[in-house]
């Protein structure tokens, strides 16, 4: 019984009004355009991965969230790379949650996986906006990274054509109030007339 988060309680109500009349859980239909993964536990019935975050970096001390409709299964911390790992999991259908991300995993038993069954779990987790604090440690927002004062990183065609355009008009600012002073000055310094 597992279907992504609009279909909770459908899937819920639907296993409910089954088990009442004495028949087999249904579980809600996935939605169109979701993904799920087959994934291999390992030989110990673990789940295992490593959590990454949107520019490639591990994601250390990230909770990683195992559940099965509302019902919280497993949860753990990632370590200082990345890496995680879930164990007492049976084959199943499983809901992972990681920050605002959120993946449907089909979990398989090491001896039944199917050949494309992937070895473990690894995941590209979307921080929310207010854990994105930029211009501030190694997050790569960083002005010397920003600007390729490190060598790398730098500014796109398009910002340096705006960075460009920006330095000419202030300079040609700059140049215009400087002969508007000098017009001004020089009205100044005649002679009235009558």
């Amino acid at each position: 019984m597992l279907v992504p988060s609009p279909a909770w309680g459908v899937a819920e109500a639907e296993e409910a009004s089954s088990a009442r009349q004495g028949k087999k859980s249904v579980v809600g239909k996935v939605p169109s355009g979701t993904r799920i993964l087959d994934i291999r536990l390992g030989s110990d019935g673990a789940l295992t991965g490593r959590l990454r975050d949107e520019l490639g970096r591990p994601l250390p001390d990230a909770r990683v969230v195992v559940s099965r409709g509302r019902l919280t299964i497993a949860s753990t911390r990632s370590d200082e790379h990345g890496d995680y790992r879930i164990t007492g999991l049976v084959s199943g259908v499983y809901r992972v949650e990681v920050a605002t991300t959120e993946s449907i995993v089909r979990v398989w038993a090491y001896e039944s996986a199917p050949p494309q069954a992937d070895k473990q779990l690894d995941l590209v987790a979307k921080l929310p906006a207010a854990l994105a604090v930029r211009g501030q440690g190694d997050d790569g927002f960083d002005p010397a990274h920003r600007f390729g004062l490190d060598g790398e990183g730098g500014l796109d065609s398009f910002e340096m054509a705006l960075l460009a355009t920006s330095v000419i008009s202030l300079t040609l600012s700059a140049i215009m109030l400087a002969q508007h002073d000098e017009l001004q000055d020089s009205i100044d310094r005649r002679p009235a007339s009558n």
